[in-house]
């Protein structure tokens, strides 16, 4: 942007091309040479107002070296606000001075606001936090920015019994689209209906989800909870209207919770894809696409090509297509890319059975666990790369950490291999398997419980299980015990476990219409069922 400005300058264009550089300053990110060359050149061209402008920008983008740069051009006002943001989001001493010495009429400023929050958020001063993001409505701006703050608090205040004050900071969410705008208005409905017990504005919140979202994990979540709203009001006529439209989506958590509350007791079947034709094999026969791909793989650069193999699954439209991509996935050695592209075709409506829920990659003689939950938890953790190795060094097929796999180990009389972890398939699977057996005999056959722990560690489901009551005794109920562990990465782990090890008892059934069971597996190991 900036250098088309300067071009424009160049052949004469000065109005326009005056206009692009200033565009350009407002929004863009410069190595330091840069921008000293660009203030060198046109520093008459700004105004004080385009530097604050740009200071914030940076500042809101964290952008915290960049933001010192500004300071000697801004008002000295700006320069004590931007100063005490820096600070406060580096975690800095002297904060308190900092924040003093912002003047008056900038104290109420919304970055302000934001930093000091979410500094306090990081100290462990939750109250402080709360008390300070009370004080903001809607209206405020970046509301992308605010909703991590938000939505921490606003589960901390559930579990304080400040049901109110919860629903009063997720509900003023102001945002418009995106999954932080889908989880905001859901969590927004189910604190409104599960905890409040307002039917009308949960129903509000609901139906704004449904209405917004195209996925289908968001569309069975929304059609699913106006039913169960509608339950609350005993309109059975009502709830099953939405039931069904959830249950179209039957391969989703709440698509097989709504199908239970339809009385449906088998899963249907899920269709079969046919594999690509001869006219898709010969347009993508000479595709340099395909072709980087194919060379990469032979290069053993097999990771590069993931980004290729997910940006062409977007510009695809007909199944066939998505099984040419996952086809070739699956040609590279990366199963776990052919998931991904079955993942992209199953949110645009595709399913892709064979594909995105496959079933060959372990061969165990009786396994501490049925083979549908291993292979569950195993696309979950890995989409079955065998070499897979996680930031936080959990390793195979069911990303397990040495330490745990050495414990496992032991106590099976196995030779423990680090290497083996992620070279051979049965070894792997064998003892993540087992660890999975015990954390389930652990919490008494609970399979929530127990993939929880997998998932988040035993420690965490402990303090879960303190904090809301023990779903197996009937204290709290089992779907909104799940909806209220803290840990986003957790709740969504839980139900995709859950939701595909329907969907794998299926395909063990070779592919016939298996038995539904979901709410026998969220509620094994319960004292009331």
């Amino acid at each position: 942007m900036y250098r088309y400005g300067e071009a424009l300058l160049e052949n004469g264009k000065q109005t326009k091309g005056k206009s692009w550089i200033k565009q350009a300053w407002s929004v863009g990110n410069f190595p330091k040479k840069l921008e000293r060359h660009i203030l060198k050149k046109h520093l008459a061209l700004f105004t004080q107002a385009d530097h604050e402008k740009r200071l914030d920008r940076l500042l809101w983008e964290r952008g915290a070296t960049a933001a010192t740069r500004m300071l000697p051009y801004v008002s000295k006002g700006q320069k004590k606000l931007a100063i005490a943001r820096i600070r406060l989001m580096k975690m800095a001493g002297n904060v308190d001075a900092a924040v003093n010495s912002v003047p008056v009429e900038l104290q109420n400023d919304p970055s302000l606001i934001y930093e000091r929050a979410k500094w306090r958020r990081r100290k462990s001063l939750h109250d402080g936090s709360r008390e300070l993001l009370l004080q903001i409505d809607e209206t405020v701006p970046k509301a992308e920015k605010w909703w991590l703050e938000r939505h921490i608090q606003a589960r901390k205040l559930l579990a304080m019994g400040h049901v109110s004050d919860a629903y009063r900071l997720v509900s003023q969410h102001g945002l418009t689209e995106g999954g932080d705008f889908a989880t905001a208005e859901w969590l927004s409905g189910w604190i409104a209906l599960r905890f409040l017990g307002d039917h009308d504005v949960a129903t509000k919140h609901f139906v704004r989800l449904f209405e917004n979202v195209s996925f289908p994990i968001s569309r069975a979540r929304g059609a699913y909870w106006i039913g169960r709203t509608q339950l609350a009001l005993n309109d059975t006529k009502k709830a099953n209207f939405w039931f069904e439209i959830a249950a179209r989506h039957y391969t989703t958590f709440y698509g097989q919770m709504a199908l239970h509350e339809m009385g449906k007791r088998r899963l249907p079947l899920i269709p079969e894809i046919n594999g690509p034709d001869a006219s898709i094999l010969t347009a993508y026969a000479m595709d340099e696409r395909v072709m980087v791909i194919r060379h990469l793989g032979e290069l053993e650069k097999s990771k590069w090509a993931k980004s290729f193999l997910l940006k062409m699954a977007e510009d695809v439209s007909r199944p066939e297509e998505y099984t040419y991509l996952a086809a070739l996935a699956t040609e590279i050695g990366r199963p776990d890319y052919a998931i991904s592209v079955a993942k992209r075709a199953h949110q645009l409506g595709t399913d892709l059975t064979e594909i995105n829920w496959p079933t060959k990659s372990v061969d165990l003689d009786n396994p501490a666990i049925e083979l549908p939950l291993i292979l569950a938890i195993t696309r979950q953790e890995s989409a079955f790369a065998i070499d897979a190795i996680s930031s936080a060094g959990a390793r195979g097929l069911m990303q397990l950490m040495p330490a745990t796999a050495k414990n496992v180990s032991k106590k099976l009389n196995v030779s423990y291999s680090k290497s083996l972890l992620t070279e051979d398939a049965n070894y792997n699977t064998l003892l993540g398997s087992s660890y999975l057996g015990n954390l389930i005999d652990r919490y008494n056959g609970s399979y929530v419980l127990a993939i929880a722990s997998y998932n988040a560690g035993p420690s965490r489901v402990r303090s879960w299980i303190k904090e809301w009551g023990d779903p197996r005794t009937g204290e709290i109920d089992m779907v909104d015990w799940i909806e209220l562990i803290p840990i986003s990465e957790t709740r969504n782990y839980v139900q995709r476990v859950i939701e595909n090890l329907q969907v794998y008892r299926q395909r063990l059934n070779r592919n016939r219409i298996s038995l539904l069971q979901i709410d026998k597996d969220i509620n094994r190991g319960s004292e009331t069922h």
